[in-house]
């Protein structure tokens, strides 16, 4: 059982291995004694939740609507009224085609457009 601790208390650890004990001090001590990079807080970015645009009147076509918040779902309106909808499992919503689709086709996520026909 070398470098393995017998207690799960962090506060009564019992080592069988002293030199491994004694590493884990001194990280500990290391990192805990390490300067902070800046006294002033960052200031955290707040992004909105998309809120897509629906039509009032419902148009011969259904509306459908991409979500670039979450690749996985898209809104279909209803007499102006978005409705969450989800695209079934491992396809992503192609805005273009108004489908879901294969995530590299659908052009939601760049990462995942390794060929940069969404571009």
């Amino acid at each position: 059982m070398k470098g393995k601790f017998l207690s799960k208390n962090f506060s009564t650890l019992v080592w069988t291995d002293k030199a491994t004990a004694a590493l884990v001090i001194l990280g500990l001590a290391c990192c805990a004694a390490a300067p902070a990079e800046s006294e002033t807080p960052a200031t955290p970015v707040v992004s909105q939740p998309f809120k897509p645009q629906c039509p009032e009147v419902d148009d011969v076509f259904v509306t459908l609507i991409g979500n670039p918040d979450k690749c996985t779902t898209y809104f279909v309106c209803d007499r102006g009224i978005p409705v969450t909808m989800n695209c079934p499992a491992g396809l992503h919503f192609n805005d273009n085609e108004k489908a879901c689709d294969w995530p590299h086709k659908a052009c939601c996520d760049v990462s995942l457009d390794v060929e940069q026909k969404c571009v």
